[in-house]
């Protein structure tokens, strides 16, 4: 194995670690929910997935945008830039921690009135929200933490602390769900977030690395950057959320309360696509933001073909295991069979965007981590909020339930027209 091989895997590991067992919770909140509450519950759940969406956005907006300062700060082996860049970071998530609190506290009724939750979800959605709303901070605070833990050569470290704070979230729903329902799933949640914080931050106390907790200089630009580099990655969160908004309301139309309990289990099947794209898309930001920062661009294209193509081979076979075995798979958060036939058909359809998704995904992440955000936004804009709107808003009237779920494929494939010639521009800029 080359050296640069041995070290993308060795990053590539434990971010996969981390992304399978972060997703993980996902998972089991929908198994326990489906199985000990039931199809309605995780319905409400699913339903307010696009206020989750948001809270992801704008920390992934902090995380992303201080990540690629820092990893290239590490690079270039300027230490007080990287903590002041963490610094500023770690101001951002608690002004973010404090308008969580105030609006799980007086804004849930509002909230799931935009929504259009009907009267038959509400109680659970109102339920499950007001709490993750809450205590959403420590959420974007892990976040923050596993990537800039990530950039300063800790990666298996932080994947240690998320393993035991999944690990406990697996044993604290299964007891919260059996007697509190979705707002045990919720509570489970925060708790195992709160412990993944504390070890996190146990880890950069023990000043092994380049990080450290420092008063920040305050810097307005600073906080500028941070928010203009990762503002690519935070349009992808806000456009999900836009979409699931759209997605839950056609659905609704079309399929009724079910029709989002399916879409609730097709996302959980999708699972598989999703962590192996974003582990890599992850890899890939650590070692060009590192490469870069160093002045190496033969790396810094080889982390994005490498990236490339290990995400297609990988997603190519999860779409053949999962139409084999779909159904089954459906089976464990479903027991009605005409859901679960509902569901393994719109996967088959959905399915298939994940094939055109890994281009453009692996593009938007390139050209962030090399100080390009205005390229990567417009990518991420039009592949996840122009493009899929007009499918959601045009195919569904064309095609009948057909359209629903070719949506999402269709938009992807048209989202290539974008990223191909952004990412050839750039390849250019880059050889010599």
């Amino acid at each position: 194995m080359s050296p640069f091989a041995k070290e993308f895997v060795g990053i590539l590991l434990p971010v996969l670690l981390m992304i399978v067992l972060h997703f993980t919770t996902n998972i089991i909140d929908g198994f326990f929910i489906g199985h000990f509450v039931g199809e309605i519950a995780l319905a409400g759940v699913q339903f307010v997935a696009p206020v989750m969406s948001i809270i992801f956005a704008v920390s992934l907006v902090i995380a992303s945008g201080c990540a690629t300062m820092v990893g290239i700060a590490v690079g270039a082996n300027q230490k007080d830039k990287a903590n002041q860049a963490f610094a500023h970071g770690g101001f951002c998530c608690l002004i973010l921690s404090g308008f969580l609190m105030m609006a799980g506290t007086w804004g849930i009724e509002q909230i799931l009135t935009w929504l259009n939750a009907t009267p038959l979800l509400w109680n659970d959605s109102q339920d499950y929200l007001a709490i993750r709303l809450k205590y959403s901070g420590f959420f974007a605070g892990l976040v923050l933490l596993e990537s800039a833990l990530r950039n300063d050569r800790q990666a298996k470290q932080a994947s240690a602390c998320v393993a035991l704070g999944a690990l406990t979230n697996l044993v604290c729903t299964y007891f919260f769900v059996k007697n509190w329902g979705v707002s045990g799933a919720a509570t489970a949640t925060i708790l195992s977030e709160a412990l993944t914080v504390l070890m996190m931050v146990a880890l950069i106390l023990r000043k092994k690395g380049v990080l450290q907790f420092v008063k920040p200089v305050w810097n307005v630009r600073q906080v500028w950057k941070i928010v203009y580099n990762g503002s690519s990655d935070g349009m992808t969160g806000v456009s999900n959320s836009i979409v699931l908004y759209t997605f839950n309301l056609i659905l609704l139309e079309h399929f009724g309360e079910l029709g989002v309990a399916s879409y609730a289990v097709i996302s959980y099947l999708s699972l598989g696509f999703l962590m192996i794209n974003i582990s890599l898309c992850i890899t890939m930001q650590t070692l060009v933001s590192r490469s870069y920062g160093a002045g190496d661009h033969q790396q810094v294209l080889g982390s994005f073909y490498f990236s490339l193509k290990v995400s297609a081979l990988v997603s190519l076979m999860i779409y053949l295991f999962i139409a084999w075995q779909g159904r089954s798979l459906a089976g464990l958060f479903i027991s009605d069979l005409e859901v679960i036939e509902m569901i393994y058909q719109g996967f088959l359809i959905h399915g298939l965007g994940f094939g055109f998704l890994i281009f453009s995904n692996l593009a938007t992440v390139f050209l962030t981590a090399l100080h390009q955000p205005l390229p990567s936004l417009a990518i991420a804009l039009c592949e996840n909020l122009i493009l899929i709107l007009l499918a959601l808003l045009t195919l569904p009237t064309l095609l009948g339930h057909v359209g629903v779920w070719a949506s999402f494929p269709v938009a992807e494939l048209a989202a290539l027209a974008i990223s191909v010639p952004l990412f050839l521009k750039q390849r250019k800029r880059l050889t010599p």
